[in-house]
């Protein structure tokens, strides 16, 4: 089967994305809020509607009474497998999961060197494939339990980086240095830190002074925090796990008991 249609159900920050970058890259396609009508189906639908809608989506686009073999079609949740899309399956449908590994942002018209989990019919998958590269992405292939708990990761690395940065924003706000003079003085550290992950692995891109042994530093930052209590735990409680990064030959057993017992 070739692609030449897309239909993207649900005209949100993803949808909107996609009906961008596949445009360029040659697809027709067509965005609808709701349907119920089999004829607006395309070789291929994306339905991208918050996650609690997805079912109801499904339900409605099955309520058509029509055949739907040899479409594809595809949810974009990070949280459900295919299996929620049952119900077109049984109507003929080749049902999978399209997930991009990208915060997807009102801005973002680009999915260049993303990554999409696709998980479902192994046909769905092939084509899903050649879109992917089609809008220069990559792909990987999961299981429905690999898809569940790719997801929390997803989460851990993408949106707690945010309420990370938040987190910092809050330690060291002043009346002298503006949240957002302050935001920008910190992205490059944390795209440093990002960088380095690129070609090594976490315990070789750690730096800081945990990573250097440094008992000293680490123990004056816990009495600056001595009046953010919430922040105080949060800071003992990644410093325990930053510390678990560290191998023997960087730091002596001596030092990480000692910094142990300041963080437990």
């Amino acid at each position: 089967m070739e692609i030449k249609n897309i239909t993207i159900i649900g005209p949100g920050r993803l949808g909107t994305a996609f009906q961008v970058v596949f445009s360029e890259v040659g697809f027709v396609v067509k965005m609808i809020d709701k349907t119920t009508d089999r004829q607006e189906v395309g070789d291929v639908t994306f339905i991208t509607v918050p996650d609690g809608s997805i079912h109801e989506v499904s339900k409605k686009l099955a309520s058509g009474g029509s055949s739907f073999s040899g479409k594809i079609v595809a949810h974009c949740s990070g949280a459900y497998s295919s299996q929620i899309l049952d119900n077109l399956a049984e109507q003929g449908a080749l049902t999978a999961c399209f997930h991009p590994l990208k915060a997807v942002s009102k801005t973002t018209r680009s999915f260049k060197a993303s990554f999409f989990d696709l998980e479902g019919s192994e046909e769905a998958i092939v084509h899903l494939e050649d879109i992917v590269k089609k809008i220069g992405a990559q792909s990987i292939r999961v299981s429905p339990e690999e898809k569940e708990l790719l997801h929390v990761s997803a989460v851990m690395a993408s949106n707690y980086t945010v309420t990370l940065a938040d987190l910092a924003l809050r330690i060291s706000s002043s009346n002298n240095i503006s949240e957002r003079e302050l935001l920008d003085a910190l992205l490059p550290l944390m795209g440093s830190s990002i960088e380095n992950l690129s070609g090594l692995n976490p315990a070789e891109a750690l730096t800081g002074p945990i990573a250097r042994g440094d008992i000293q530093t680490v123990q004056k930052h816990l009495l600056l925090l001595q009046d953010k209590p919430d922040l105080l735990a949060i800071y003992k409680h990644l410093g325990l796990l930053t510390l678990e990064l560290i191998t023997d030959e960087v730091t002596e057993h001596t030092i990480k008991f000692r910094l142990y017992d300041l963080l437990k």
